[in-house]
């Protein structure tokens, strides 16, 4: 039942393929030029043929809105200040990210549909996922159940398997970025940790209830140490507590080395099935952690029955989603924005600074044949692309 599901990474040599992309990605990087003479749009050119919506979110860089398209079609925006730039490596997370994004197209990846910059912003316009994160979802219905979890595990673990069956690690797996769309599909967003065993660097990076014991001790990710936050997440959604107790980094980090989780509480009490399934994904030692194929899930206990060709066409799968309330619709004072309150992020003047702002040449990127207006028979002309003939390539 469901054991004929394929495998992405069955068959690959994924340490050759490691090798493959890390090349490619360092090409890409090494071909990025920063000059002050690239002819960009301006903001109010990059947002004219969109509404803004209301702010969905914001990271250490960057601030995420709801836009649509003069068709109604909604998107998620992403909006980078390139002031931001405090480093040689910050430029290249957003670089790299733009890039995965482009290799990766799955049902359970937010989509990059294009990227652009102005002078002083870069924009990701993203497949909106209405209905937020896991962790809102935890906010509204306190836990989830088992069922719950393993089908949200389930779509976790097929993106993690796909997105490493291109080399690539996705190094920040956590509640926050694992986002639910309208029809409860599960879709995993934010690669700008992401990267190839040899390109990602040896600063302890992540957040910091995800980070693995080999993170802690070696300060190198592998793609083990994704499964171990899918553990971390797991053991969340279910006990609506982290596994391992903490009352600061010290502690955490002290008790993921050497600790056993968290016993569980008399309230709250899991199958024997799904505790051995978070044990089996936070073993410390990493060639015995489930993860190296799709048949450690398939044959865990845990999963025992469970349909992994049909489950995403059962409404059933996806009934946990049907009372979370669309973003769009949910009201509050840091919501209530209109598109000329937004515009104070957008078109503000950036303070004075001796460190200058470069374009990158080369950043355009556009995911199809139709523009994000719907229109195939639009064509970007000279004034209004980036780098004129590179919408569809770098």
């Amino acid at each position: 039942m469901g054991n004929c599901y394929s495998d992405p990474s069955d068959g690959l040599d994924i340490d050759n393929l490691d090798c493959e992309m890390s090349d490619m990605l360092k090409r890409k990087m090494n071909s990025i030029n920063f000059k002050n003479d690239v002819k960009v749009r301006t903001n109010q050119e990059i947002l004219s043929g969109y509404n803004i919506i209301k702010p969905l979110g914001s990271g250490l860089f960057s601030k995420v809105y709801l836009a649509t398209d003069q068709n109604g079609k909604k998107f998620a925006v992403k909006i980078v200040k390139k002031q931001d730039f405090q480093v040689s490596e910050t430029i290249q997370k957003i670089i790299l990210e733009k890039e995965i994004l482009k290799l990766v197209e799955h049902p359970n990846i937010l989509k990059l549909y294009r990227s652009v910059q102005s002078d002083s912003r870069i924009y990701f316009f993203l497949e909106y996922a209405s209905k937020g994160n896991i962790l809102q979802l935890l906010n509204i219905k306190g836990r989830l159940d088992a069922n719950e979890v393993r089908v949200v595990s389930a779509q976790i673990i097929e993106a993690i398997l796909y997105i490493h069956s291109k080399g690539i690690i996705y190094g920040d797996l956590k509640a926050e970025n694992v986002l639910i769309a309208s029809n409860g599909l599960i879709k995993l967003c934010d690669f700008n940790l992401s990267g190839t065993k040899s390109i990602l660097s040896d600063k302890m990076q992540g957040t910091i209830c995800y980070i693995s014991p080999e993170i802690i001790k070696e300060k190198k990710r592998t793609r083990m140490s994704d499964f171990w936050a899918l553990g971390v997440l797991v053991h969340l959604m279910f006990y609506r507590r982290y596994p391992f107790r903490f009352n600061n980094q010290t502690d955490l980090f002290y008790n993921i080395i050497n600790c056993n989780i968290e016993p569980e509480k008399n309230e709250v009490k899991a199958p024997s099935s799904l505790r051995r399934f978070i044990g089996d994904l936070l073993c410390r030692e990493v060639n015995k952690r489930l993860g190296k194929s799709l048949d450690d899930f398939i044959n865990h206990p845990f999963f025992a029955g469970f349909n992994w060709n049909g489950y995403k066409r059962d409404p059933e799968s996806f009934k946990f989603a049907e009372k979370i309330p669309e973003s769009e619709n949910v009201d509050s004072k840091s919501d209530s924005k209109t598109n000329s309150d937004i515009d104070d992020f957008i078109n503000i003047k950036m303070t004075p600074t001796t460190r200058p702002i470069y374009n990158i040449e080369g950043f355009t990127y556009d995911s199809g044949a139709k523009d994000l207006m719907g229109n195939s028979e639009h064509k970007v002309s000279t004034k209004e692309d980036l780098e004129t003939s590179e919408a569809n390539t770098t």
